[in-house]
């Protein structure tokens, strides 16, 4: 019987990319451009960016062929992707726009986070507190540390940690108790 591998991303601290048990991006790996570009990616999913926005945010003005430099980031991106086993044509190119667009199975720590701290009326307060406690548990701190002083990453970084915020907020109006204290303060180290 096949293993079905699932596509793992944590963002929150340091980043890291793994397909199954290979590792696409480390925890330990530098900002490069090619991990910045899928980070990029990443946070932009199932979007046609344009290769101009592409170059604006990852390249600047650091070259005199910017185009030439964005198709060499994205082939290195592309074999560190296949590298790890898995398929590189998740990154597609029409009409001058690239995506990001994995179908398979996909864990991704950003979007389980915002899907835990968007208020839905249609669940009741046992869930709710405990959708936000997995919530505090999975930030584990600032939106790709390595990364925080580019503008793209620091925007998001602010959503998220008011989300955080909003969320630890409700979770102590909510209880009211000392037992979830633990929880709440363990989320925030």
């Amino acid at each position: 019987m096949e293993q079905k591998n699932v596509f793992k991303v944590n963002m929150f601290g340091d980043f890291e990319a793994l397909y199954g048990d290979n590792i696409i991006i480390g925890r330990d790996d530098r900002a490069s451009k090619p991990v910045q570009l899928f980070a990029y990616f990443l946070c932009n999913q199932n979007r046609a960016i344009p290769q101009s926005e592409l170059i604006g945010v990852i390249i600047k003005d650091e070259s005199d062929s910017p185009e030439n430099v964005l198709k060499n980031i994205i082939y290195r991106l592309r074999k560190m992707i296949a590298a790890a086993g898995m398929d590189d044509s998740c990154i597609k190119y029409s009409k001058s726009s690239y995506m990001f667009a994995y179908d398979g199975e996909k864990i991704i720590d950003v979007d389980r986070f915002v899907a835990l701290t968007a208020e839905d009326d249609a669940i009741n307060e046992a869930e709710r507190l405990d959708a936000r406690l997995e919530a505090v548990k999975l930030y584990k701190g600032e939106l790709l540390s390595r990364m925080s002083d580019e503008p793209w990453v620091v925007e998001l970084s602010l959503k998220l940690q008011r989300r955080f915020l909003n969320c630890i907020e409700k979770l102590c109006d909510f209880t009211g108790e000392e037992e979830y204290l633990p929880e709440l303060v363990s989320g925030l180290n």
